[in-house]
């Protein structure tokens, strides 16, 4: 893998209320977006460079698979919206 650039990750007390649970929480969130430990781990032991391109095109995949059902998801709620938007027009007797 390629060498990242150097990121602080800050967390600050939002209010009076905020527990250090709550802090710890959100800076491993943070910590996980970044992918800081996932790549701190793989650099803990020799992978095959075959072994990284197959985990990178299943990582790759997965996130395809999820934005597809995504796609579909906003497809469907979107034909949905348009069946329901159409008024019913009745026939008029004369």
């Amino acid at each position: 893998m390629y060498r990242r650039k150097a990121c602080n990750l800050v967390v600050k007390p939002r209010g009076k209320n905020d527990t250090q649970e709550r802090m710890i929480r959100r800076f491993m969130k943070k910590m996980k977006k970044e992918r800081i430990i996932e790549e701190y781990r793989d650099t803990l032991y020799f992978k095959k460079n075959s072994e990284k391109r197959r985990i990178a095109t299943k990582r790759r995949e997965k996130k395809l698979d999820k934005l597809r059902a995504e796609e579909r998801l906003t497809d469907t709620l979107y034909d949905n919206r348009v069946v329901m938007n159409k008024k019913k027009t009745r026939k008029r007797r004369k």
